[in-house]
């Protein structure tokens, strides 16, 4: 998507930038983003196979495949 980003540039703002700028995104990340709760979030990167856990409290979620888990399932943003 990152190559027909252009397409979308007047409905992008700077938080969006930032994030497409992310690989990898903390769960705070990922509930202020998408504004849903902890729950929603770690259930659907673990669906999308995008959770990875570091060490014993450290967790990343790949962004892109989220992403991609999300446009499959037809949800968006709020």
């Amino acid at each position: 998507m990152s190559s027909e980003i252009w397409k979308y540039s007047d409905m992008i703002d700077d938080e969006d930038l930032i994030m497409l700028q992310k690989d990898f995104i903390t769960v705070r990340d990922g509930i202020d983003y998408y504004g849903i709760s902890y729950r929603t979030l770690v259930r659907a990167a673990m669906e999308a196979g995008a959770f990875y856990k570091i060490g014993s409290k450290m967790v990343r979620i790949d962004r892109r495949a989220l992403e991609a888990y999300f446009r499959k399932h037809g949800l968006r943003r709020r």
